[in-house]
């Protein structure tokens, strides 16, 4: 309880704190120090810390999974730097959210913050992303857009059967772009595999 108040406060001393708790849970204590890190504004620190605690998950899958979502979650708001989209780490990190754990921890997870991340990376990263998430494919606008936009940058011939899905999760009531970034999505009508393509934008920001 001590190192998640102080982890989450970003208190001077939570490291001590969190170091007591790692004979229990390396991976806990790990997410916890990148946790720490964000709020002390220390984001390329954060990022070493997300992936120990990954590499910890590797070799032990003792953990709350509550803590190891939250320090996931973090990639997020992290993906919104360049300079951290930058950094060598952020792509490393990208690869090992999908190796194969112990007890597939935190699969939804992992592998949503993936396709997050690949948003911020090169269209082969996002191609990887879809292909990660197997098939059937998930149900969720993020996840449909993300295979659009990367098949529609790609030039790949399954995007006419991708942008049709994507649009029937829209008939049923799905939102794409209610969310916060990096999804902005303009959507047209369903088009047959052999017409053009009309444009849509998808992105990081509106525009982008």
């Amino acid at each position: 309880m001590l190192a998640n108040a102080k982890a989450r406060t970003g208190a001077a001393d939570a490291f001590p704190a969190i170091d007591a708790i790692v004979p229990v849970s390396a991976a806990d204590a790990a997410f916890l120090r990148a946790i720490t890190c964000q709020f002390q504004q220390k984001p390329a620190e954060a990022l070493r810390h997300i992936e120990r605690g990954l590499d910890s998950l590797m070799a032990s899958p003792w953990c709350r999974a509550s803590v190891v979502s939250e320090g996931l979650g973090l990639l997020a708001e992290l993906g919104k730097s360049k300079d951290i989209v930058q950094e060598p780490r952020f792509t490393v990190i990208f690869d090992k959210l999908a190796r194969d754990y112990p007890v597939q921890i935190e699969r939804s997870i992992r592998l949503g913050m993936r396709c997050e991340m690949a948003t911020h990376l090169q269209v082969s990263h996002q191609l990887a992303a879809v292909e990660s998430l197997g098939l059937p494919m998930l149900w969720n606008g993020r996840a449909l857009a993300i295979r659009v936009s990367a098949y529609l940058q790609a030039g790949d011939p399954r995007l006419g059967a991708a942008l049709e899905e994507m649009n029937r999760f829209l008939d049923q009531g799905g939102k794409i772009g209610g969310e916060v970034p990096p999804f902005s999505v303009q959507v047209k009508p369903s088009i047959p595999a052999t017409a053009p393509v009309q444009e849509m934008v998808l992105g990081a920001q509106p525009g982008e």
